[in-house]
């Protein structure tokens, strides 16, 4: 097969290139990029006809790829499939200013929904690390969860504790341990955070029906104000605290 495999394939190249030369010269009554557009269709058939199964490979190998390539410039594309009709695209239209403009996605505001006056939220204010209070907790639990999550919104919520409490965002260093973290996909994630004195707790943060499905939180009930901004076009992501075990 090797012996075969050596003649057989400079053969077919050396075919390719003259159907290519071929119909550059004598196709002559046609424009010049038409030309060229002719003769490289005519001599990728060649390649096609004699030696289909390496295109076969190269095919998905090259949409795994570009989706790869994609996704590590914060491009999220659904499939081979969608990205194989991307040529069919005349019109982009952009809902997201800061698509544009920074390119990557960045947690514009959070919201703390913790009632002082309600015992449990007492309990989880009790002890905690030095820079946080009731007006970052929610910020604080969320990136302890996001931390090993590599999802666009993840790296948002992570950067922006970064900015608000340095380089150890889980303040690792008094003591908090993050631990069992679970990336759920199409949910969210779940992760247990911990500190000697404050507690052990089990954190879900992503789409509402995930973060209270554990601990059976009814999903009807009177507007709140996260509804209200989820109306108004806006893009949330829900926390969910519960004291673990």
């Amino acid at each position: 097969a090797d012996s075969v495999a050596a003649i057989f394939a400079p053969v077919v190249i050396s075919i390719a290139a003259v159907t290519f030369f071929g119909w550059l010269y004598f196709n002559n009554t046609v424009s010049g990029q038409e030309q060229f557009f002719f003769a490289l269709m005519s001599a990728i058939s060649v390649v096609v006809v004699a030696c289909p199964c390496a295109l076969g490979l190269a095919t998905p190998t090259a949409v795994m790829v570009g989706t790869g390539v994609g996704a590590s410039h914060g491009l999220l594309i659904k499939g081979g499939a969608v990205l194989e009709e991307a040529h069919q695209i005349n019109t982009v239209i952009f809902d997201k200013t800061g698509t544009i403009t920074t390119g990557r996605a960045v947690l514009g505001e959070h919201m703390e929904f913790l009632e002082t006056t309600n015992k449990k939220s007492e309990k989880i204010l009790q002890n905690l690390p030095t820079a946080i209070g009731s007006h970052n907790v929610a910020l604080w639990l969320a990136s302890c969860a996001e931390m090993n999550s590599e999802h666009p919104l993840a790296g948002a919520i992570v950067n922006s504790a970064k900015k608000t409490f340095g380089g150890d965002f889980t303040f690792s260093s008094e003591g908090v341990q993050v631990t069992d973290s679970l990336i759920v996909p199409g949910k969210g994630v779940e992760a247990i955070i911990s500190k000697e004195g404050w507690g052990r707790w089990v954190v879900r943060v992503g789409k509402a029906s995930f973060a209270k499905e554990s601990i059976g939180i009814s999903q009807d009930g009177p507007e709140t104000a996260l509804d209200m901004n989820k109306r108004a076009g806006d893009r949330e992501v829900e926390l969910l605290r519960s004291q673990g075990y």
